[in-house]
């Protein structure tokens, strides 16, 4: 390898002395001639033509390529998205019916317009790998998209409208504890508005987890114009806000139920997201003596890229940005980041739930929800989850009528 350097470095030499002169000089060729140090050449760097100068929108990566094909409508047989055919645009909902497979190859990118989404109640089979992701994305373009995160928020609850009240107050979140006083219905609202909807009331007590991270807030003394809890009279010093656990020893936090329309209103931008709904599943052994089976899905999910999803236009309101029913698939390799309301939502999954190797980021309501599940099992394994408006992980486990009552009362 090191012969053929040397006479890499021989030629460029001779050809740039020769756009000089017009013979090559001795002196030159014995400068190759065995030394223990190989001289080095910088190259020069070509230049960037303008249309190769691509600017970068954060999160989404470089502008789309030109869209080849345009999609829409129900499939009752079996597709193929090919990744030559593609960047795709969906402008309609995209329906697999039942019996059908969809089958998307590595690299293919679909952009989808504003509310629309893929359900599929049939198979879906995205494949991708490390280095060429599958990309589904909005086909309206994220610039100047609102990315700031309230420093209030709701947790321990159905949605991140409803729950435990915490505040973000010196590099830690830290649930409220009111010392048993009751908030008026100002300062209620008020909090609501600091999370970013229009309204809300009290709705329980929650009973205290064992941390060491309480804020003491018995009597917030908000005004009825006041936007956020920041501009309550009970804030208003911060170096004077007890945060001692001794002083909520015992007691509960405060819960509240925010309503009304949300103050952010960029998720009209949003697509809906991608639905799988009772898909087809084979039966497989659970250990390596093949004593016991469990059910598992035919579709698969692996390296996906969900960006900027959960807006149901049918509905005008949000959703997850990936929704499962039934048996889920195999989760692996998925980035979903920036959703409308939960990353990934799992309604009454009746076999175990695997997630490898994912990133799921940034969403508006709980990273990862469990509803319902009848099977129990659940394998999460080297997956990012972080930075989500609610829970990061809400799991609740189906257990008959009394479940049945409580999901009423939380709905």
């Amino acid at each position: 390898m090191r012969v053929y350097y040397q006479l890499f470095l021989l030629l460029w030499r001779f050809l740039e002395y020769c756009a000089q002169t017009s013979e090559p000089s001795a002196d030159i060729l014995r400068s190759f001639g065995g030394g223990n140090d190989v001289p080095q050449v910088d190259l020069p760097s070509l230049p960037l033509k303008p249309k190769d100068a691509i600017p970068v929108i954060d999160g989404l990566g470089l502008i789309r390529d030109p869209i080849k094909n345009i999609l829409g409508g129900v499939y009752a047989g079996n597709a193929t998205l090919y990744f030559r055919n593609s960047p795709y645009r969906v402008q309609s909902d995209l329906t697999v019916e039942a019996g059908a497979t969809l089958t998307i190859e590595t690299g293919v990118q679909l952009y989808f317009d504003s509310g629309v989404g893929l359900k599929v109640k049939g198979v879906i089979y995205a494949v991708g790998n490390e280095f060429a992701h599958i990309q589904m994305l909005p086909y309206q373009q994220m610039l100047n998209y609102d990315d700031t995160r309230p420093e209030f928020r709701l947790i321990d609850g159905p949605s991140v409208r409803q729950g435990r009240l915490q505040i973000r107050f010196r590099d830690r979140w830290r649930s409220i504890c009111t010392q048993l006083t009751n908030w008026t219905s100002v300062d209620a609202t008020t909090a609501c508005k600091s999370i970013g909807y229009s309204d809300g009331g009290f709705w329980k007590w929650y009973r205290r987890n064992n941390d060491t991270y309480p804020f003491v807030m018995p009597h917030p003394e908000c005004v009825p114009d006041a936007k956020s809890l920041w501009d309550c009279r009970g804030f208003k010093e911060p170096n004077a806000i007890p945060l001692s656990e001794n002083l909520c020893q015992g007691e509960d936090d405060i819960g509240l139920y925010c309503w009304g329309p949300p103050i952010f209103t960029g998720w009209t931008k949003h697509w809906k997201g991608l639905q799988i709904l009772s898909s087809p599943f084979t039966f497989v052994p659970s250990d390596p003596d093949m004593v016991s089976v469990h059910r598992e899905s035919l579709s698969r999910l692996e390296y996906v890229d969900i960006f900027y999803a959960g807006y149901n236009a049918e509905t005008k309101n949000t959703t997850a940005a990936v929704w499962i029913e039934g048996v889920p698939p195999i989760l692996n390799g998925l980035r979903i980041e920036r959703s409308a309301r939960d990353g990934v939502h799992f309604y009454e999954p009746s076999g175990p739930i695997i997630i490898a190797n994912s990133t799921i980021t940034n969403n508006r309501g709980h990273g990862i929800t469990i509803d319902n599940t009848t099977d129990g099992r659940v394998f999460i394994n080297m997956t990012t989850v972080a930075c989500n408006y609610g829970d990061g992980i809400r799991y609740r486990q189906k257990a008959g009528g009394i479940q049945l009552v409580r999901k009423l009362i939380d709905r």
